[in-house]
């Protein structure tokens, strides 16, 4: 080598070596001092982590049959990003909304697909680049003039065309079949832009096909074909509504899912660039104010729509809103709140400021669901806090937009501003009058006189109260005036404090319908100010300002949601989104991994699913009221995790953890619910809803953090733990047999029967082990009964109504055999000692009580009354006790508290309320009423007026008069591998004596020859086993029904007793609700027909009960 030769070489020989020793040293800092930190980074890019869901426990009845469980199943969900990207249909509607600047309808595309798919494959490359300058573009079907020479860079530009031609070029590619390395061969050539021959021609050429394409063409067509016939297949697989069916076929039904999917992809982009630029959600405004006064055309833009799909979009997201948004999502959770929170007290400020929160900035609605939102004093003020409309207009198109003047909402009128505080001055001074006077009251020691004073406190709290709800009345303006002191409030007001206030189950339902009413009102207004403040700042506006006569959004807000627009698209379009409810059948598994490649995006997605079998032989769910249901996390539930849900999404983050944050991990897996979790939230799986929810597992694996280091491919596993199974007391046989007679028609034979109660029967009937335990509580209606478009409101109904009493309840008759027993045990009445049962005026009866018997039972002593059932005798017995005796008497028989089946197990630590389980309790009138007096007293001692009962109280109540004690009942004996012991039993502290003479004589009720007909239809004879009844019938209201041919009061009536009569197994309640007749031509057949169910013999004779003398047909029924 030459001296010159090496004098050119050496410089650059020396920056070849320190180049070399740069990249040495890097390499060395990079393998050696930054390890860990480029191995956590490869370890994040690689390491990935998953959810293991628990499985909740079941429910079982007593005999291990499963009532309730987690099913395993699938759904047929859709990544719509997917299927536009990997199914011809899709690439080929996709690419046509490109070319023709609108969006292309996927059935649209169907009816024309391969020719429009073998149409885009003819294209040039040269021809899509001069589409994408705006030079036109011509096919078969298409003819797209070309842009006007003067400022077509520019409007080429506006309009996205070189953007839309790249992606056009995209979906061609995706058309053929090219593996991956051929489409990016055939994507440089695109690129180039001059090549003249088709996509089609170059493909074959470089698939090695013939020159002119008409193999690959053939190709095409056979994959488009086999691809929409496989989906016309499997569409015929799904099911679809008869209805539909009618008049489509299945493949032209599941191309309109997959078109809404589509729609629902676009419309959640749409609304979301709204509200990245806007900062409010673009359904608060009615379409006329979105489209005709605010500048859109660069969200058509971005999606490619035209202006009637943009006119859509906006009826569509504005819907949404109000229906989704506001009336099923907010509204909803708002009056929850105000009924079940400490604030439902505070009046109509709360109501108020909750309802005005669905129109304020921010997260009003979400601090008002958590108790913590604006209150009316601050929205009222003058500078109280924006409505979102205005304050979004105003940031978008300047502060005049929300200057000061006429309210937006009428709250914020100077009017109600005014009556709102002379009506709070007046209320806090009627409060702090009322809080003096009940004060004065508590020191009386008259006791009648403290009762009767702070009745009339109340009475006058309360009209105070309804008073104030006026406030309420004037948020609709011009509708009601601020009373004078003493004035009756307006009816709307009062109405919505009544409803909130009301136990009734329709009150929540008629509540939202008033404030839905009311928040209408409210957003025509914002509509009408948002109009009025648009159509002022147009024109105001430069001309030059606007597009086409629109206020524009700033560009620098517009901007910054143009530039998420694709990360949108993205981000909605790869959301699984389910294509049809249920589960789809096993010919469409198959077809999904049989034909995998035909149906992209397509999946079915493994789920977990709450499943209530059916009893062999049955239709109907069994018991379905108090087993109770599931349903989805609520609101409730989310926000109280936010912050340990944001923390467990951190620590799934982390590629390398601590123990310590391992630990953490598993901690926040197994107690933050994932999205498609659920809980219980009636019946038995809200009340045991602690042992039915497992906790979840975890799953992390990570792989090639560092290919020459340890942990290569290392999991963590945290294993979920299953709920706990929950066995019932409740036997399914039993059950099935109490809800069978109930709607068996036994007794319609009777000549004065009430048909009408067995065409829609209404009632309940109970069964109990003498140890306590609820063997069957049946109702009806079930979800299985035919309810006629005429039935009665309780027959529309289906609850359970063995635990609540959704009417007036009184338990006529069938509380005489309590009062008798606690008379002779505590008052030591004399059982002989007559009462005349005479003729009063209209009718035998004592003082003011009738008896059933018109014509008067003459003298009878106790027992006598008991079996003839004489209103006179107790009437005269309920007088001579005092108010607190019958008070003794409904708590010495439970009728006061609880049935007991609400007990909390002996683990329970009591940091979580157990709820859900509805369970009313009844008795006597409570004391807050007043006392009793003689003639309450009287209709007291009948078990009339003032006296309301369950079924299942009253079944207890029965139990402790057959066994002496008083059980707390039981409804669950086993949680997991964990014994629940019986319930609690006490004795009855009374006498044996009244107890004995109480049994001897509902036995003679049962035998009983007279009129009554319990005898003929209870008898032992007609059984085959004795029992000990009592019947009762109580008449509901004044107000008389026609009834076989005389005016007749209807009433609930009742049977209840134990059965054998000498040695109690079971104790039995039946309830009818609301008929004409009484319990002797009613609920007494019902009864024989559920002690005659062959699955009740059958528990009888296991528990020992001789049934050799049962009819026939009982006995032939054993084990079926």
């Amino acid at each position: 080598m030459s001296a010159s030769t090496t004098q050119r070489v050496a410089p650059v020989l020396v920056i070849l070596t320190l180049g070399s020793l740069i990249v040495l040293g890097r390499l060395f800092e990079i393998q050696v001092h930054e390890h860990r930190v480029w191995a956590e980074e490869a370890a994040r890019l690689v390491h990935s982590g998953r959810e293991v869901p628990y499985r909740r426990g079941r429910i079982l009845d007593a005999r291990g049959r499963v009532l309730a469980r987690d099913k395993d199943t699938h759904h047929l969900v859709l990544t719509y990003r997917d299927f536009r990207r990997g199914h011809p249909l899709g690439e080929v509607a996709h690419a046509r909304s490109l070319l023709e600047g609108r969006p292309v309808p996927l059935p649209e595309a169907a009816a024309h697909l391969e020719d429009w798919a073998l149409e885009l494959l003819r294209l040039s490359p040269r021809e899509l680049a001069g589409f994408g300058r705006g030079e036109g573009l011509s096919t078969a079907s298409l003819d797209l003039a070309p842009l006007a020479e003067e400022g077509r860079r520019r409007r080429a530009r506006e309009l996205s065309l070189a953007s839309r031609a790249r992606d056009v070029g995209y979906y061609l590619r995706r058309l053929l079949p090219l593996d991956r390395r051929e489409r990016r061969a055939l994507e440089k050539i695109a690129r180039e832009g001059e090549s003249l021959e088709s996509y089609l021609t170059l493909a074959s050429r470089m698939l090695g096909y013939d020159e002119d394409g008409v193999e690959l063409e053939d190709e095409v067509r056979a994959r488009i074909s086999g691809t929409m016939q496989r989906l016309g297949r499997m569409a015929e697989f799904l099911e679809w509504d008869e209805k539909l069916l009618a008049h489509r076929t299945p493949i032209s039904l599941l191309i309109g899912e997959l078109e809404e999917t589509r729609r629902w992809v676009e419309d959640a982009t749409a609304a979301k660039l709204f509200s990245e630029a806007a900062g409010f959600q673009a359904g608060r405004l009615e379409p006329d104010v979105l489209l005709e006064r605010i500048d859109l055309s660069w969200i058509a833009r971005e999606l490619g729509w035209n202006r009637t799909r943009l006119e859509e979009w906006a009826r569509s997201t504005r819907r949404s809103w109000l229906s989704g948004w506001r009336d099923g999502y907010a509204l909803p959770r708002l009056l929850a709140e105000l009924r079940l929170g400490p604030a439902r007290k505070a009046g109509p400020e709360v109501y108020l400021a909750h309802l005005a929160s669905l129109f304020l900035e921010g997260d009003a609605v979400e601090r008002s669901i958590s108790g913590d939102g604006p209150t009316l004093r601050e929205c009222v003020a003058e500078d109280g806090p924006r409505t979102a409309v205005l304050g979004g207009l105003a940031h978008l198109f300047g502060e005049r937009i929300d200057r000061p003047g006429r309210a937006v909402l009428s709250i914020q009128s100077p009017s109600f501003r005014e009556a709102y505080a002379s009506l709070s001055e007046r209320f806090e001074a009627d409060r702090a009058d009322l809080a003096a006077q009940r004060l004065a009251a508590d020191r009386l020691s008259d006791e009648v006189r403290q009762t009767q004073r702070l009745e009339t406190i109340e009475r006058v709290a309360k009209a105070r109260r309804a008073e104030h709800w006026i406030l309420v009345d004037l948020a609709f303006p011009g509708e009601a005036e601020v009373p004078s002191d003493g004035a009756p409030a307006a009816g709307l007001g009062r109405r919505v404090m009544a409803l909130l206030e009301s136990n009734l189950w329709s009150a929540p339902e008629e509540t939202r319908e008033i404030t839905r009413r009311l928040a209408d009102r409210w957003d025509a207004r914002v509509q009408e100010v948002a109009r009025e403040r648009l159509d002022e700042r147009i024109a105001a506006s430069d001309p030059a300002d606007l597009v086409d006569g629109r206020l524009s959004i700033p560009a620098e807000l517009r901007g910054r949601a143009e530039e998420r627009a694709e990360f949108f698209l993205k981000d909605y379009g790869r959301r699984l989104r389910p294509l049809l409810a249920g589960e789809p059948s096993f010919e469409v598994l198959q077809f999904l991994v049989n034909y995998e490649e035909d149906f992209a995006g397509f999946r079915a997605r493994e789920a977990r699913e709450r499943e209530y079998p059916v009893v062999p032989g049955d239709e109907a769910r069994v018991a379905p009221g108090i087993i109770g249901g599931v349903s989805s996390i609520g609101v409730e539930d989310v926000l109280s995790q936010l912050a340990a849900a944001r923390r467990l999404r951190e620590l799934k983050a982390l590629p390398e953890k601590t123990e310590a944050e391992s630990e953490e991990l598993r901690r926040l897996v197994a107690s933050v619910y994932l999205t498609d979790e659920v809980k219980g939230v009636s019946g038995i799986e809200a009340y045991w809803d602690q042992e039915l929810t497992g906790r979840n597992g975890y799953y992390e694996s990570r792989g090639l953090e560092d290919v020459f280091g340890e942990g290569r491919d290392d999991t963590e596993f945290s294993r979920p733990v299953d709920g706990e199974d929950v066995v019932l007391t409740l036997d399914t046989d039993l059950q099935r047999a109490a809800r069978r007679a109930l709607e068996s028609g036994a007794g319609l034979e009777d000549p004065r029967s009430d048909p009408g109660w067995y065409r829609n029967p209404v009632g309940a009937a109970v069964l109990l082990s003498v140890d306590g335990d609820v063997l069957a509580a049946a109702s009806v209606p079930s979800p299985a009964s035919y309810i006629a478009p005429d039935a009665p409101e309780q027959r529309k109904l289906i609850i359970d109504r063995t635990f609540r009493r959704p009417t007036f309840q009184p338990p006529g008759s069938v509380m005489k055999p309590f009062v008798a027993t606690y008379a002779l045990s505590d008052v030591h009445v004399d059982p002989n000692l007559p009462v005349l049962c005479a003729d009063i005026g209209g009718g035998a009866g004592y003082v003011d009580v009738h008896c059933h018997s018109r014509v008067g039972h003459g003298e009878v002593t106790m027992e006598r009354a008991i079996v003839v059932s004489c209103n006179s005798y107790f009437a005269w017995l309920g007088e001579t006790l005092e108010e607190r005796d019958l008070r003794a008497m409904m708590h010495t028989f439970g009728f006061d508290v609880p049935t007991g089946v609400r007990t909390p197990p002996p683990w329970d630590d009591g940091l979580r309320e157990r709820g859900g389980f509805v369970e009313h309790v009844g008795g006597l009138r409570p004391e807050r009423y007043g006392r009793i007096g003689a003639h309450g007293r009287r209709l007291a001692g009948n078990g009339l007026g003032l006296v309301n009962l369950t079924p299942m109280q009253l079944a207890r109540g029965v139990l402790a008069l057959a066994t002496g004690r008083l059980h707390d009942l039981r409804l669950v004996k086993r949680i997991g591998e964990r014994e629940l012991p019986l319930g609690r039993s006490t004795d009855l502290g009374v006498s044996s004596d009244a107890l004995a003479f109480v049994r001897r004589a509902m036995g003679e009720v049962a035998n009983s020859d007279d009129w009554q007909r319990t005898g003929k239809v209870l008898g032992a004879a007609h059984l085959g086993f004795p029992v000990a009844v009592k019947t009762g019938s109580a008449d509901l209201a004044s107000a008389k029904r026609l009834f076989h041919g005389r005016m007749v009061v209807p009433k609930h009536t009742w049977i209840a007793g134990w059965a054998p009569a000498d040695d109690p197994k079971v104790v039995f309640v039946v309830f009818v609700h609301d008929t004409l007749a009484t319990s002797s031509h009613g609920a007494v057949y019902l009864a024989r027909e559920l002690l005659l169910e062959p699955e009740v013999i059958s528990y009888l004779a296991e528990q020992g009960v001789d049934i050799s003398t049962v009819p026939a047909r009982s006995i032939g029924g054993i084990g079926r």
